[in-house]
């Protein structure tokens, strides 16, 4: 059985002392007890340091939505990203 949850849209206050990453290895863990197989999320291109958080816990580009976020500039791809979890 597949389920989808969207459950969190980080803002600023999560990357400072390290709470977004803290939040992330907790939901894992839960997730990894849980027996969900697959972790997703979605980030922008844009968004270094938020890729760099996600390749060191393990993510994984799966796909990129092109031009899928506005800017102020036009548009800006957002990237898909997949943690394995649980075989």
């Amino acid at each position: 059985m597949r389920r989808r949850c969207s459950i969190l849209r980080s803002t600023r206050i999560f990357s400072v002392g390290g709470w977004g990453e803290e939040l992330l290895e907790h939901l894992i863990d839960e997730l990894e007890k849980r027996g969900v197989l697959t972790l997703w999320l979605e980030v922008r291109a844009s968004n270094a340091a938020a890729i760099a958080l996600y390749e060191s816990l393990g993510f994984n580009e799966a796909t990129v939505r092109r031009n899928y976020y506005p800017t102020a500039d036009g548009r800006e791809d957002a990237i898909i990203m997949a943690l394995p979890i649980s075989m």
